[in-house]
């Protein structure tokens, strides 16, 4: 699967998937920075169904310079900054 890179507004924001028992250490996802690259699929769909996403955790669809189409980007390429168009021209205002 491939990556998935997910942004907090909290520099070390800390979620927990499975919680700390005798049995173990459990399983938790800590982000650096505000920012946590994943490729496994459990924790890539954890982050997504959080109750949290869409508040204090995005996801950057442009992981790693990856261009989106106009068709996969969900703001558009009208709205982004000039240096996020990848190559792409921006649409300039009439």
């Amino acid at each position: 699967m491939p990556a998935a890179k997910f942004i907090s507004k909290y520099a070390g924001f800390v979620l927990v998937m499975e919680p700390h028992t005798n049995e173990g250490p459990g399983h938790h996802i800590k982000f650096e920075n505000g920012v946590y690259v994943t490729s496994d699929p459990e924790e890539i769909e954890f982050l997504r169904n959080h109750r949290e996403f869409g508040i204090s955790i995005t996801e950057d669809t442009t992981l790693f310079g990856q261009e989106l189409s106009p068709a996969e980007d969900p703001a558009g390429p009208e709205t982004l900054p000039e240096e996020h168009h990848h190559g792409r021209k921006a649409k300039k205002e009439s």
